[in-house]
């Protein structure tokens, strides 16, 4: 496995952290603490509240916290100001979904705003002191950044995105100036001119330098353009500038050069980089493709997980129910029993008796059976919408599977081991239930699949001749065997064709003989090594009963030259297990699984036995 293919993959797991509510509460909380260091002319300024009013719920409230703690830590007395600036943007981002679309409308309250806020501080005296260009100053920073903020942290708008990537340097550097010129030297390896040079600018600002670090970003893109595309030497270009830059101006600034250095070193490994030169290969474009429909098919599955299903109505059903127990009875206006017609009563278990009991209670027993049916309704739905849920992110995850594989083409191990696969049935009916399908994969895989249909007979034989295939397509486009696993379970739920087929899947990696064995619905495999039978795996409940009712279980074993794996469907007797493995000495997988099957006996259904064997490779003749 590649470098650049973990880093992605790292990358992507980060971003599916990023979206649990809690972890991006906390990174909204940590984005308002750092912008709160923002600081123009050795100056307090406004840029958090833009990312407070971008936010929603409780990530809004999480990020006013964040910068009202970071004004009060960093900047003292005057951080009072900041607090006020916090509560204000905090308002803001409750007024702002209620605006129409017209971006007049929003700029007009956008501006009113800052300056409510700003002239608020210094109606309190918190800005005594302050020059009038420094509170104007103020107040169009606060603006730009509400107006700016939600288009960058969308990424809907370059310049956004590009501005959002100055000001977080700029605040880095006002924390530290070792950071910024961290940020700098990264920001000119791995992100596009535009971006490096925004990054640069905010450093320079915010840290003082000697010498012009976007001058430098600038000249360092310049040297990258006479590397070829994707060259390690490329992230020398940063410190490359400045030492050229430091010696024209004889300014020599050795813990600059090694902050730059270390941030482009390490910008220089990111293998999600936009370099100044673009990638015109198809490959390059097959890539960003890939990855914009995988983020798609992700967006589609938070919006399906973040919906609220409607709750029943029980105080309208209870309202009906009373209209129709009590509408003909002659003493419902005195009645004191109709008390007792509660949203209890109609949820539990319980009788009502009253003069006209029969009415009432038949009633009742109309609005309970509506009211379950309507549960029941609403149950069927939540496992549809789960199963959608679960096929968004396969698809989605194997998509992003695809496109991290795509720089690895034609650079594949080479397999150490041959398969030997064999396999022997007996069927109760003409039709045989049991299929059995051995196909390489990706890379090194190599996948031998054992499919059991429910029952016997034709319908048994179709179930899992669709399943097979199902299986076999995913696996050789590349999916994960989870994935594709939970695909079919998804499917099968959704068709009501739940334990239609057992699945016995054995991914036999050719390069190190390590097996994982994934299993729904179907029973133990053996292991037979060295006259001894070990049993591998265990049985669970087969696909399709539901998305939340079992999943698969999966085993890891590693197979040597001599040893064989036993995959056997429901039909085989194993109580002769432990012989099975003196009888693999000196025998062929073929005539193994013919044995193995004429040792298990009659159990009335479709019986199969497969034998998998790995054999040295035979190196290439001359």
């Amino acid at each position: 496995m590649m470098a650049e293919t973990v880093l992605l993959r790292v990358k992507r797991r980060g971003e599916q952290w990023l979206e649990r509510p809690l972890v991006r509460c906390a990174a909204y909380f940590g984005g308002g603490l750092l912008l709160s260091s923002f600081r123009l002319w050795g100056r307090m300024q406004p840029v958090a509240m833009g990312l407070t009013a971008a936010a929603k719920g409780w990530r809004s409230v999480a990020a006013a916290a964040g910068s009202g703690l970071g004004y009060l830590l960093l900047w003292g007395q005057e951080g009072l100001q900041g607090a006020i600036w916090a509560v204000g943007a905090l308002l803001l981002a409750l007024v702002l979904p209620l605006l129409d679309a017209g971006g007049r409308t929003r700029f007009r309250l956008a501006a009113g705003c800052m300056c409510l806020v700003s002239g608020t501080g210094l109606a309190f005296g918190l800005a005594a002191g302050a020059e009038p260009q420094v509170l104007f100053l103020r107040i169009a920073l606060a603006g730009a950044s509400v107006l700016l903020a939600e288009p960058a942290i969308s990424g809907r708008d370059r310049l956004s995105r590009w501005l959002g990537c100055g000001v977080g340097v700029m605040a880095l550097a006002g924390l530290n100036a070792w950071l910024g010129w961290l940020a700098a030297g990264f920001a000119s390896a791995a992100a596009p001119l535009p971006a490096a040079l925004a990054a640069a600018l905010g450093a320079e600002l915010a840290a003082g330098t000697g010498i012009s670090l976007t001058a430098a970003a600038a000249l360092s893109f310049y040297l990258q353009r006479l590397l070829p595309p994707g060259d390690w030497r490329r992230f020398l270009s940063p410190p490359l500038a400045c030492a050229g830059l430091m010696l024209v101006s004889r300014s020599w600034e050795p813990w600059l050069l090694v902050g730059v250095g270390l941030g482009a070193a390490a910008g220089g490994m990111m293998p999600w980089r936009l370099t100044a030169v673009p990638r015109r290969s198809s490959l390059g474009a097959a890539q960003v493709r890939l990855e914009q429909t995988a983020r798609v098919l992700n967006r589609f599955q938070r919006q399906l997980l973040e919906y609220a299903p409607p709750i029943p109505d029980i105080s309208a059903l209870t309202q009906q129910m009373k209209q129709s127990a009590c509408a003909d009875c002659s003493a419902k206006s005195g009645c004191l029993e109709q008390k007792r017609l509660t949203e209890e009563l109609l949820t539990g278990e319980g009788s009502f008796q009253c003069r006209k009991a029969k009415q009432a209670g038949s009633a009742l027993n109309r609005s309970r059976e509506q009211l379950r049916r309507i549960r029941a309704a609403r149950a069927k739905q939540e496992e549809y919408r789960m199963a959608l849920v679960q096929q968004y992110g396969f698809l989605s995850d194997a998509l992003q599977e695809l496109s991290d594989r795509l720089p690895d083409r034609g650079r594949q191990g080479s397999p150490r081991y041959r398969v030997q696969v064999s396999a022997r049935s007996r069927g109760k009916e003409l039709a045989d239930g049991d299929r059995v399908s051995a196909f390489p994969g990706v890379g090194c895989r190599y996948y031998v699949l054992l499919c059991d249909g429910m029952g016997t007979g034709l319908g048994a034989a179709e179930e899992s001749r669709q399943a097979t295939e199902l299986i076999r397509e995913m696996l050789t486009a590349g999916m994960a065997p989870e994935a594709v696993l939970g695909s079919v379970n998804s499917q099968l739920t959704l068709m009501d064709r739940g334990g239609a087929v057992t699945v016995d899947l054995a991914e036999l990696r050719l390069d190190t003989g390590r097996v994982w064995l994934y299993k729904w619905g179907a029973g133990p495999s053996w292991l037979l090594r060295r006259k001894r039978g070990v049993q591998v795996g265990s049985s669970g409940p087969p696909p399709g009963l539901g998305v939340t009712a079992g999943r698969e279980s999966v085993s890891r074993v590693v197979l040597f030259p001599g040893d064989s794996l036993v995959l056997l469907s429901d039909g085989v007797d194993t109580a002769n297990a432990k012989t099975w493995a003196a009888m693999a000495k000196n025998t062929d997988p073929g005539t193994l699984a013919a044995q193995i099957l004429a040792s298990g006996g009659n159990q009335g259904d479709d019986a199969t036995a497969v034998v998998i064997r790995l054999q040295p490779h035979a190196p290439p003749s001359a």
